[in-house]
């Protein structure tokens, strides 16, 4: 494509060389032919400009809509399983507070737990983003693969409605940002 867009402005330059010899006369079909090529290629190229740019928006989309089924599917475990096993927490504790992708506050908040946040899961800020909460959830992950899903270690109506706040919570903090 900027191949033929040199090759237009070639033509264009050769012509105005032209007129400005006055050989020819301002407008010749073969200048209105050469300038609606090139403008055929200029359209092709906004065009391709503007498919990138919805592909890129899409993508992001998408990437949020994954977010999203994978945030559920955690709250989704929490809710008929339980929180992780204490074990399972320690260990996980143990591989965040080593890990280089966490961080103490994420847009100038703290963790009120202490732990800080990952700096890799995109999750950004929130209650339930703080990984002194999601490290409690059975069903959290490692961006890094360092811990998977567990079991819980128990089910409990509490557990349900913690799940449920914890949804509430998140669609409040992403709406505040």
């Amino acid at each position: 494509m900027n191949n033929f867009l040199n090759q237009c402005r070639q033509q264009i330059f050769k012509h105005h060389k032209i007129i400005q010899n006055k050989k020819i006369p301002k407008w010749t079909p073969e200048l209105a032919n050469d300038l609606k090529q090139c403008e055929l290629g200029i359209n092709v190229l906004k065009k391709n400009k503007f498919n990138n740019f919805l592909n890129k928006k899409f993508n992001k989309v998408k990437q949020f809509l994954t977010l999203i089924k994978q945030y559920l599917k955690v709250e989704t475990t929490h809710a008929m399983q339980g929180p992780a096993p204490d074990t399972e927490i320690k260990k996980r504790i143990y591989l965040c507070k080593n890990c280089p992708g966490r961080v103490d506050t994420i847009d100038e908040k703290p963790d009120p737990g202490g732990i800080g946040f990952c700096s890799l899961c995109k999750c950004g800020y929130s209650r339930r983003a703080a990984l002194s909460v999601k490290l409690t959830l059975a069903g959290a992950t490692c961006p890094l693969s360092k811990f998977a899903p567990v079991k819980g270690k128990e089910k409990r109506w509490k557990h349900t409605t913690d799940a449920i706040r914890g949804v509430v919570y998140s669609i409040i903090d992403r709406i505040k940002i």
